[in-house]
């Protein structure tokens, strides 16, 4: 039986230092049947210039005017072929056989919405400093919970792979949302269909010493989108007063954590509780 087309989808903007990177780790996966779509947000000069295999059959590339990430990744969705979609940052790299694990764990069971794996964290060399293992999940506000207001989170974005149509059904990313859209596309998937957690690393995920200040901005308009999604999402007036406070909280603890996380692991990571530094 043939495998079921995947997409993989690379969002583009003005950071071309490691999209080779990750475009090779797509088309290197064992999995044949694959797609590698690069969707350039406006990037100037265009990202194609850059890209070393951009006339790969199994490569596509769309180039839009800047809008931001979201609409980006609507796009993506749209113009993606493949039944399944796994989203991978310009920046990240997919572990050889993330393709392959996690198409088969969807197309198993044909009522999973996403499947999410585990993920090694990589400093901007390529090092591995710590390895992040997640577990199941069931829907719930514990997940809503988790989702939102915690440190680290139960899973993450790039660490998907979706069910293209379900993503289509619960009306794609949300494009009113410059941050946060991510975790209310997973939330809208969770509450209609189920999800899965495999056990295995299947992306690299980078993290970088930005400049903290330019950090702390970012966070800071996340936070307020945060609020949004808790305010949508939450049941219970008392819970929502819990995550509001904690969503605050986590906003700036993150803050360090993506600032220092890199140099001194092991004390943040000891602190939330997961994982053990490589």
């Amino acid at each position: 039986m043939k495998e079921p087309l995947v997409t993989v989808l690379i969002t583009a903007y003005n950071g071309n230092k490691y999209i080779n990177e990750a475009i090779d780790s797509a088309l290197n996966q064992n999995y044949q049947n694959l797609e590698v779509l690069i969707v350039d947000d406006g990037s100037e000069p265009p990202a194609k210039n850059n890209i070393n295999r951009i006339d790969d059959s199994n490569v596509r590339y769309i180039y839009m005017e800047h809008k931001g990430l979201p609409h980006g990744l609507i796009k993506g969705v749209e113009e993606a072929k493949g039944e399944y979609i796994a989203v991978l940052d310009q920046d990240d790299v997919l572990t050889d056989d993330s393709i392959s694990k996690r198409a088969e764990a969807l197309r198993q069971d044909k009522t999973l919405g996403f499947v999410y794996g585990n993920i090694n964290y990589i400093n901007e060399e390529g090092n591995i400093y710590l390895s992040q293992y997640f577990k199941h999940f069931e829907f719930s506000e514990d997940f809503i919970k988790a989702l939102l207001v915690s440190l680290i989170g139960p899973l993450k974005h790039s660490g998907i792979m979706f069910r293209k149509e379900c993503i289509n059904d619960v009306g794609n990313y949300d494009p009113n949302l410059p941050a946060e859209f991510d975790n209310d596309l997973i939330i809208k998937i969770a509450k209609k269909y189920d999800f899965k957690q495999i056990n295995d690393i299947v992306v690299n995920y980078r993290t970088h010493t930005n400049n903290t200040s330019s950090l702390a901005n970012h966070r800071a308009e996340g936070l307020k989108h945060k609020l949004t999604l808790i305010e949508k999402y939450s049941d219970s007036t008392i819970e929502k007063i819990k995550y509001d406070i904690g969503a605050t909280i986590i906003c700036f603890a993150k803050i360090l954590y993506e600032r220092f996380s890199s140099k001194k692991p092991k004390i943040l990571f000891d602190l939330a509780g997961v994982g053990k530094p490589s």
